[in-house]
């Protein structure tokens, strides 16, 4: 054990040494830099095309007001002045449901805004569904009252270690408003799935995520849906006799995570919702 500490103590001397100061989120070029080694097209659509068709923004905060400026951006404000909460969301039923992360929809008023321009103004949404904490559940369904005209399809859930995965998320949030910025970036890690169990799969990867990008789309190369993006983990794994001992160290570069839940799960949820729907007409 005192080996282990000593590692531990000796790899954090030199990464202090080599990089000199704290982690720090990527630039906007770094983000978009990410996508050109990982270029792919659909047939003769582009990811980015197909991603923005079917992924949104939601924003959430008190009293929120919002519009979208001539050149497709969203500006944002609140009536209390406070800057409001922003993420992403992927879409899954024509019928208006989406997924994106439990954590960006704690806040009182929440609004969705589609990326394919669909909408002028934002929409507001209802959450459906948050996924249980006991069960490390990062994950929530919202329903917006607007019909989705092009969603995305599950796929393979057998995701391998160094396959390419695309993500969409906002280009920056330094101001008061935010436009799709497409970056990608390889498959580092997968949990193993539960057989009776809710707990999602976690994939973790190295695409440089920023703030924002929670509740959007993680894509494989052919265009399916393998996770929602829930946030990231930073931390230095060493192994003993006893197991694994983690170290979360500020130097090091986040790898970030999505979450696969069970599709069959989240259909059983859309459809309860449809039926108390259709009761309470």
């Amino acid at each position: 054990m005192k080996a282990n500490y000593r590692l531990l103590l000796f790899l954090s001397l030199c990464a202090l040494c080599t990089s000199g100061c704290i982690y720090r989120y990527p630039t906007e070029k770094n983000r978009r830099d990410s996508y050109a080694p990982l270029q792919t097209t659909l047939g003769s659509t582009t990811m980015e095309a197909h991603m923005r068709a079917r992924s949104a923004f939601i924003i959430s905060g008190s009293d929120l007001k919002s519009e979208t400026a001539n050149d497709g951006s969203l500006q944002l404000n609140t009536a209390s002045g406070l800057r409001p909460s922003f993420a992403a969301a992927t879409a899954i039923d024509t019928r208006g449901y989406y997924l994106t992360a439990a954590h960006a929809t704690h806040e009182k008023d929440i609004l969705l805004i589609p990326l394919d321009g669909s909408l002028a103004t934002p929409v507001p949404a209802r959450v459906v569904w948050r996924g249980s904490a006991s069960l490390h559940q990062d994950l929530a369904l919202l329903y917006v009252p607007v019909k989705v005209t092009n969603t995305f399809q599950w796929g393979d859930s057998e995701v391998r270690i160094g396959d390419p995965v695309y993500l969409i998320g906002p280009s920056s949030l330094t101001g008061d408003s935010a436009s799709p910025l497409l970056f990608a970036g390889l498959v580092c890690g997968r949990s193993e799935p539960t057989a009776d169990s809710g707990t999602p799969v976690v994939i973790t990867h190295d695409a440089p995520g920023a703030p924002g990008d929670s509740g959007g789309p993680l894509v494989s190369a052919n265009g399916r849906l393998i996770g929602i993006t829930t946030g990231a983990r930073r931390f230095l794994s060493i192994a003993s006799s006893t197991g694994s001992i983690k170290f979360r160290l500020p130097f090091l570069r986040p790898l970030a995570t999505a979450q696969r839940p069970r599709a069959a799960d989240i259909q059983k949820i859309i459809e309860a919702d449809q039926a108390k729907m259709v009761i309470g007409r």
